[in-house]
């Protein structure tokens, strides 16, 4: 990405933005690309002051292992980033039962993101994407607390049952 102008606006890929779409392996995820203008938006506080950093947009990636958090200016450039790992003593993991506390997952989120936030510094977010596990479901009350540990895509108790 750092063959791109320094002042460019950006879209993901599916977004139908415009220019053209680049692999971005300074973002450290795989498959991120995005799509840059060839000249920045008319609008925007970053069009008006060069002096000033570019904003940024916040990924969440929420994964069987942990979150993880990546800001990345609308050049591409990675700026930050923070990870928290999931405490094995959430975790279950007990023959075909494959659960985690999913209490657990906001704590992991938020140490991520507090991480990410010391070095990120004074910039403006314009933008924040969240992504969990797939195929993870979770049990929750009318006010969305849970009220059964989250059971993993993995999680094998009705193999019998799929096989019928």
């Amino acid at each position: 990405c750092g063959s791109q102008p320094r002042r460019t606006a950006a879209t993901t890929d599916k977004g139908g933005g415009w220019g053209r779409a680049q692999r971005c392996p300074s973002a450290q995820y795989a498959g991120a690309s995005l799509r840059f203008a060839t000249q920045p938006p008319s609008r925007g506080p970053w069009t008006t002051d060069m002096s000033s950093p570019l904003p940024v947009a916040i990924g969440l990636d929420l994964g069987t292992g942990g979150a993880r958090a990546v800001a990345v200016d609308l050049s591409g450039e990675l700026v930050a980033s923070g990870r928290a790992d999931i405490p094995a003593g959430q975790v279950r993991a007990d023959g075909p039962f494959v659960e985690q506390d999913p209490n657990g997952w906001r704590s992991v989120s938020q140490m991520a993101l507090r991480q990410l936030t010391e070095t990120l510094g004074r910039r403006e977010v314009v933008g924040i994407s969240v992504d969990a596990t797939s195929g993870t479901f979770l049990l929750v009350d009318q006010m969305q607390r849970p009220l059964t540990p989250g059971v993993m895509y993995n999680d094998l108790r009705a193999t019998e049952q799929t096989q019928r």
